[in-house]
Protein backbone atom coordinates (compact mmCIF):
# COMPACT_ATOMS: atom_id res chain seq x y z
CA UNK A 1 0.00 0.00 0.00
CA UNK A 2 1.31 3.58 -0.29
CA UNK A 3 2.90 5.12 2.57
CA UNK A 4 0.48 7.80 4.66
CA UNK A 5 0.64 11.21 3.62
CA UNK A 6 2.65 13.78 5.77
CA UNK A 7 0.95 15.68 8.27
CA UNK A 8 -0.47 19.13 7.49
CA UNK A 9 2.15 22.26 8.32
CA UNK A 10 1.21 23.43 11.77
CA UNK A 11 -0.05 26.82 11.54
CA UNK A 12 1.35 30.37 11.15
CA UNK A 13 2.06 31.88 14.79
CA UNK A 14 -0.45 35.04 14.10
CA UNK A 15 -0.85 35.65 17.81
CA UNK A 16 2.59 36.23 17.93
CA UNK A 17 3.02 38.29 14.99
CA UNK A 18 -0.17 40.46 16.20
CA UNK A 19 1.88 40.76 19.51
CA UNK A 20 5.18 41.97 17.84
CA UNK A 21 3.26 44.47 15.52
CA UNK A 22 1.83 46.09 18.29
CA UNK A 23 5.12 46.80 20.55
CA UNK A 24 6.43 47.93 17.47
CA UNK A 25 3.79 50.29 16.89
CA UNK A 26 3.89 51.35 19.98
CA UNK A 27 7.24 51.97 20.15
CA UNK A 28 6.69 53.85 16.81
CA UNK A 29 3.95 56.12 18.53
CA UNK A 30 6.09 57.01 21.47
CA UNK A 31 9.04 58.20 19.10
CA UNK A 32 6.79 60.66 17.10
CA UNK A 33 5.31 61.84 20.20
CA UNK A 34 8.58 62.60 21.25
CA UNK A 35 9.67 64.07 18.19
CA UNK A 36 6.81 66.61 18.37
CA UNK A 37 7.05 67.80 21.88
CA UNK A 38 10.35 68.18 21.11
CA UNK A 39 9.11 70.60 17.76
CA UNK A 40 6.61 72.31 19.94
CA UNK A 41 9.45 73.24 22.64
CA UNK A 42 11.82 74.64 20.67
CA UNK A 43 8.88 76.97 19.06
CA UNK A 44 7.95 77.75 22.50
CA UNK A 45 11.54 78.26 23.64
CA UNK A 46 13.36 79.66 20.23
CA UNK A 47 16.19 80.87 22.25
CA UNK A 48 17.48 77.80 22.88
CA UNK A 49 18.20 77.18 19.29
CA UNK A 50 20.13 80.16 19.05
CA UNK A 51 22.04 79.80 22.51
CA UNK A 52 23.09 76.85 21.04
CA UNK A 53 23.95 77.70 17.80
CA UNK A 54 24.75 81.49 17.77
CA UNK A 55 24.81 83.48 14.41
CA UNK A 56 27.33 85.74 13.30
CA UNK A 57 24.86 87.66 10.90
CA UNK A 58 22.18 89.29 13.83
CA UNK A 59 22.67 91.83 16.12
CA UNK A 60 24.38 90.59 19.11
CA UNK A 61 24.43 87.40 17.76
CA UNK A 62 20.86 86.31 18.79
CA UNK A 63 21.18 87.37 22.42
CA UNK A 64 19.12 90.21 24.02
CA UNK A 65 21.99 91.60 25.29
CA UNK A 66 25.66 91.18 26.45
CA UNK A 67 24.57 88.99 29.93
CA UNK A 68 22.57 86.63 28.02
CA UNK A 69 25.27 86.15 25.75
CA UNK A 70 28.09 85.45 28.19
CA UNK A 71 25.84 83.28 30.27
CA UNK A 72 24.58 80.98 27.73
CA UNK A 73 26.74 81.12 24.74
CA UNK A 74 28.05 77.43 24.11
CA UNK A 75 31.65 76.55 25.77
CA UNK A 76 33.20 75.99 22.45
CA UNK A 77 31.52 79.85 21.70
CA UNK A 78 33.55 81.00 24.84
CA UNK A 79 37.09 79.78 23.71
CA UNK A 80 37.20 80.87 20.50
CA UNK A 81 35.88 84.37 22.02
CA UNK A 82 38.79 84.53 24.18
CA UNK A 83 40.99 83.43 21.49
CA UNK A 84 39.62 85.76 19.54
CA UNK A 85 40.16 88.57 22.12
CA UNK A 86 43.89 88.03 23.15
CA UNK A 87 44.56 88.21 19.15
CA UNK A 88 43.13 91.18 18.34
CA UNK A 89 44.09 93.12 21.93
CA UNK A 90 47.80 92.45 21.35
CA UNK A 91 47.50 94.12 17.38
CA UNK A 92 45.29 96.92 19.23
CA UNK A 93 46.29 97.13 22.94
CA UNK A 94 43.05 97.69 24.17
CA UNK A 95 39.58 95.75 23.29
CA UNK A 96 37.90 99.22 23.62
CA UNK A 97 40.83 100.09 20.48
CA UNK A 98 39.56 96.81 18.82
CA UNK A 99 36.00 97.52 19.10
CA UNK A 100 36.53 101.20 17.14
CA UNK A 101 38.15 99.30 14.21
CA UNK A 102 36.04 96.74 14.13
CA UNK A 103 33.25 99.07 13.60
CA UNK A 104 34.83 100.83 10.90
CA UNK A 105 35.58 98.06 9.18
CA UNK A 106 31.65 97.12 9.59
CA UNK A 107 30.75 100.53 7.95
CA UNK A 108 33.74 99.33 5.04
CA UNK A 109 31.73 96.78 4.06
CA UNK A 110 27.81 98.22 4.55
CA UNK A 111 29.53 101.06 1.84
CA UNK A 112 29.55 98.28 -0.93
CA UNK A 113 26.42 96.71 0.24
CA UNK A 114 28.06 93.21 1.78
CA UNK A 115 25.80 93.36 5.15
CA UNK A 116 26.21 89.65 5.72
CA UNK A 117 30.00 90.66 6.51
CA UNK A 118 29.10 94.23 8.14
CA UNK A 119 27.13 92.63 10.40
CA UNK A 120 29.67 90.27 11.34
CA UNK A 121 32.07 93.26 12.20
CA UNK A 122 29.73 94.91 13.97
CA UNK A 123 28.97 91.57 15.91
CA UNK A 124 32.82 91.17 16.97
CA UNK A 125 33.04 95.08 17.88
CA UNK A 126 29.87 94.19 20.12
CA UNK A 127 31.68 91.34 21.50
CA UNK A 128 35.21 93.94 22.25
CA UNK A 129 33.05 96.49 23.90
CA UNK A 130 29.43 96.73 24.37
CA UNK A 131 29.14 100.12 25.23
CA UNK A 132 30.65 101.32 22.17
CA UNK A 133 27.81 103.36 21.17
CA UNK A 134 29.04 102.51 17.57
CA UNK A 135 27.97 99.04 17.54
CA UNK A 136 24.65 99.61 18.11
CA UNK A 137 24.88 102.22 15.37
CA UNK A 138 25.80 99.89 13.03
CA UNK A 139 23.32 97.03 13.60
CA UNK A 140 20.80 99.94 13.25
CA UNK A 141 22.24 101.75 9.55
CA UNK A 142 22.71 97.35 8.52
CA UNK A 143 19.33 96.50 9.49
CA UNK A 144 18.00 99.32 7.93
CA UNK A 145 20.03 98.75 5.17
CA UNK A 146 18.44 95.23 5.10
CA UNK A 147 14.96 95.82 5.43
CA UNK A 148 14.71 98.21 2.29
CA UNK A 149 16.49 95.22 -0.48
CA UNK A 150 13.06 95.02 -1.63
CA UNK A 151 11.79 98.74 -2.21
CA UNK A 152 8.19 97.27 -2.75
CA UNK A 153 8.04 95.31 0.17
CA UNK A 154 9.92 96.71 3.15
CA UNK A 155 10.39 94.59 6.50
CA UNK A 156 8.95 96.47 8.96
CA UNK A 157 10.23 94.49 11.65
CA UNK A 158 13.34 94.74 10.52
CA UNK A 159 13.30 98.38 10.25
CA UNK A 160 11.90 98.77 13.84
CA UNK A 161 14.91 96.61 15.28
CA UNK A 162 17.07 99.27 13.61
CA UNK A 163 14.67 101.73 15.18
CA UNK A 164 15.48 100.69 18.00
CA UNK A 165 19.62 100.14 17.67
CA UNK A 166 19.56 104.00 16.96
CA UNK A 167 18.04 104.25 19.70
CA UNK A 168 20.14 102.44 21.76
CA UNK A 169 23.12 104.20 19.82
CA UNK A 170 21.95 107.39 20.82
CA UNK A 171 21.30 107.06 24.64
CA UNK A 172 24.84 105.61 25.12
CA UNK A 173 26.64 108.68 22.84
CA UNK A 174 28.01 110.70 26.03
CA UNK A 175 26.23 114.16 25.97
CA UNK A 176 28.97 115.38 27.42
CA UNK A 177 31.09 115.03 24.75
CA UNK A 178 31.96 117.59 22.38
CA UNK A 179 29.77 118.05 19.53
CA UNK A 180 31.39 115.86 16.66
CA UNK A 181 30.39 114.86 13.07
CA UNK A 182 29.14 111.43 14.36
CA UNK A 183 26.62 112.77 16.63
CA UNK A 184 25.29 114.36 13.50
CA UNK A 185 25.23 111.86 11.05
CA UNK A 186 23.81 109.08 13.90
CA UNK A 187 20.91 111.39 14.09
CA UNK A 188 20.77 111.92 10.22
CA UNK A 189 20.58 107.75 10.05
CA UNK A 190 18.00 107.73 12.91
CA UNK A 191 15.98 109.88 11.26
CA UNK A 192 16.07 108.14 7.62
CA UNK A 193 14.73 105.09 9.23
CA UNK A 194 11.90 106.64 11.29
CA UNK A 195 10.83 108.00 7.77
CA UNK A 196 10.84 104.87 5.97
CA UNK A 197 8.88 103.30 8.85
CA UNK A 198 6.63 106.19 8.23
CA UNK A 199 2.46 105.07 6.57
CA UNK A 200 -0.38 106.87 5.71
CA UNK A 201 -1.48 106.53 8.98
CA UNK A 202 2.01 106.98 11.48
CA UNK A 203 2.29 110.33 10.02
CA UNK A 204 3.99 110.81 13.69
CA UNK A 205 7.44 108.87 12.20
CA UNK A 206 7.89 112.09 10.03
CA UNK A 207 7.57 113.79 13.20
CA UNK A 208 10.28 112.61 14.94
CA UNK A 209 12.05 112.46 11.92
CA UNK A 210 11.91 116.07 11.40
CA UNK A 211 12.74 116.68 15.18
CA UNK A 212 15.93 114.74 14.81
CA UNK A 213 17.23 116.71 11.87
CA UNK A 214 16.41 119.92 13.55
CA UNK A 215 18.94 119.48 16.27
CA UNK A 216 21.62 117.86 14.15
CA UNK A 217 21.37 121.16 11.63
CA UNK A 218 21.36 123.33 15.12
CA UNK A 219 24.38 122.02 17.03
CA UNK A 220 26.90 124.81 16.79
CA UNK A 221 30.10 124.20 14.65
CA UNK A 222 32.84 125.85 16.03
CA UNK A 223 35.92 124.47 14.71
CA UNK A 224 34.74 125.04 11.59
CA UNK A 225 34.95 121.74 10.38
CA UNK A 226 34.37 120.79 6.90
CA UNK A 227 32.89 117.29 7.10
CA UNK A 228 30.46 119.10 10.50
CA UNK A 229 29.09 121.06 7.14
CA UNK A 230 28.91 118.26 4.91
CA UNK A 231 27.11 115.99 7.38
CA UNK A 232 24.70 119.21 8.29
CA UNK A 233 24.20 119.63 4.92
CA UNK A 234 23.02 115.94 4.61
CA UNK A 235 20.71 116.54 7.24
CA UNK A 236 19.21 119.40 5.64
CA UNK A 237 18.23 117.20 3.35
CA UNK A 238 16.64 114.67 4.96
CA UNK A 239 14.85 116.64 6.73
CA UNK A 240 13.51 118.19 3.81
CA UNK A 241 12.38 114.96 2.05
CA UNK A 242 10.51 114.34 5.81
CA UNK A 243 8.54 117.66 5.60
CA UNK A 244 8.15 116.81 1.66
CA UNK A 245 6.00 113.75 2.96
CA UNK A 246 4.50 115.56 5.58
CA UNK A 247 3.35 117.89 2.76
CA UNK A 248 4.78 121.20 4.45
CA UNK A 249 6.40 122.01 0.90
CA UNK A 250 7.10 125.59 2.57
CA UNK A 251 9.75 124.68 5.15
CA UNK A 252 10.59 121.77 3.06
CA UNK A 253 12.04 123.97 0.05
CA UNK A 254 13.38 126.14 3.08
CA UNK A 255 15.50 123.13 4.46
CA UNK A 256 16.37 122.56 0.79
CA UNK A 257 17.85 125.86 0.51
CA UNK A 258 19.72 125.24 3.71
CA UNK A 259 21.64 122.06 2.87
CA UNK A 260 22.85 124.26 -0.53
CA UNK A 261 24.61 126.84 1.46
CA UNK A 262 25.98 124.27 3.98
Amino acid sequence: PPPPPPPPPPPPPRMKMNKVLKISLIVIGVLALLFVGMVVYYMINPSLINNSYPSNEVPMYGYKDYQDYLANRPPEITQNDETFIQAVVNNSGTKENASVWAVRRGWDYLDIDDTSTAMKRFNQAWLLNPNNFGVYWGFGATLGQEAIQDQDNIDIEKLDNAIKFFNLSLSLYNSSEAVSWDKISLRCDFARAYMLRATPRETYFLDYAVNLTTEAINFPNNNESSSFLIVQARCAGVRAEALYNKRDYANSWQSIKLAREL
